[in-house]
């Protein structure tokens, strides 16, 4: 059987010869048999093409000013989806500069200095009449170099007021100032050694703070930290407080309860205005047996108003009104006199 199969070849095939073949995901078949057809979607090197799709990539996202160097790459393909041949010449727009690379492995990519002017650039990369999709990248402030500037008061801040705290523009060795939504500090330190802390955040280049002015009848120094940057101190001076008038004291007998209503205001201060909501104040009566009732609590819209366990005969009473602004003394010597008496601010 073996001699029979010999044989038979022996007189059906030709002399073997060796011919190049091809394989790839699609299976093998001879070079000689290679189509430009089959060429274009195999893993067999295509036929020269033109680009037709460039897909750009930019890097970082954002930048510093000065600092930092961009990379902008394109991965290039031609019309059969394959990767475009290397050697093709792109143009890279970058801002306002230009560039140009060739291909190599289907990428074409450039390094880019990011120039000294903070805002949003467009890139765009094109060869020919075929462009890349618009791609962006943003340069910010070099805030590692911004140091920080208080601007000083023109006047002397005023106890239970608002202060406006205020740095100037906070700019870069490039004029770009900070971007918008960064956190920083101000600290006011007192002279007895404790501060005042406020933490607010860079809005249209520059920080400010409100501040009320409570508790430190000595001001302080007042500094800005930004970006591990500090600002010089600045000298806040407060401003002694005083009352524009005497403040009225009302009281009612409330025998129902065996109690006194008391009621101080407005109090008004010597530039013009009711004493701010949430000022302390504190109310003492002594009454005529000796007792002494005292309560604490905060104004609203000016005025004080408290309800006291007194007898209401229990007469004289002395009241004691004490504010930031001082302290107003009034006698109560009898009923009448309970619902109609106004204080004698300095007695």
């Amino acid at each position: 059987m073996r001699v029979f199969v010999l044989i038979c070849l022996l007189f059906t095939t030709n002399w073997a010869t060796a011919q190049t073949v091809v394989t790839d995901a699609f299976g093998i078949y001879l070079e000689t048999n290679s189509v430009n057809e089959r060429s274009n979607w195999s893993d067999v090197s295509p036929r020269i093409q033109s680009s037709a799709l460039i897909l750009p990539f930019i890097g970082p996202k954002s930048l510093t000013a000065g600092k930092d160097r961009g990379h902008a790459s394109a991965v290039v393909f031609d019309q059969s989806g394959n990767l475009a041949t290397d050697g093709e010449a792109f143009v890279f727009k970058i801002g306002s500069s230009t560039q140009t690379a060739t291909i190599e492995n289907g990428i074409a990519e450039v390094h880019f200095a990011p120039g000294a002017t903070a805002g949003t650039f467009e890139v765009g990369i094109s060869n020919g009449d075929i462009q890349s999709t618009r791609s962006t990248y943003r340069v910010t402030a070099d805030i590692a170099v911004v140091k920080p500037a208080v601007i000083a008061q023109t006047q002397d801040a005023k106890l239970e007021t608002f202060v406006e705290f205020k740095t100037e523009l906070l700019l870069d060795q490039y004029g770009n100032s900070a971007p918008s939504g960064f956190g920083a500090q101000l600290v006011l330190t007192h002279s007895d050694g404790s501060f005042s802390l406020m933490s607010p955040y860079v809005q249209n280049g520059s920080l400010t703070a409100d501040f009320l002015v409570r508790d430190i009848p000595d001001g302080g120094l007042l500094q800005a930290s930004f970006a591990g940057q500090k600002s010089t101190h600045l000298l806040v001076n407060v401003a002694p407080m005083a009352l524009a008038q005497s403040t009225h004291i009302s009281a009612r007998a409330m025998p129902s309860i065996r109690a006194i209503e008391i009621v101080a205001g407005p109090v008004l201060t010597a530039s013009g205005h009711v004493l701010n909501d949430g000022a302390e104040a504190r109310l003492t009566v002594g009454s005529g047996s000796g007792r002494s009732v005292t309560q604490t609590g905060w104004l609203r819209d000016g005025y004080f108003k408290t309800v006291m366990a007194i007898e209401p005969t229990d007469l004289p009473m002395i009241v004691d009104f004490a504010t930031a602004l001082g302290n107003e003394q009034v006698v109560i010597e009898s009923l009448s006199a309970l619902n109609e008496t106004s204080s004698g601010f300095g007695q």
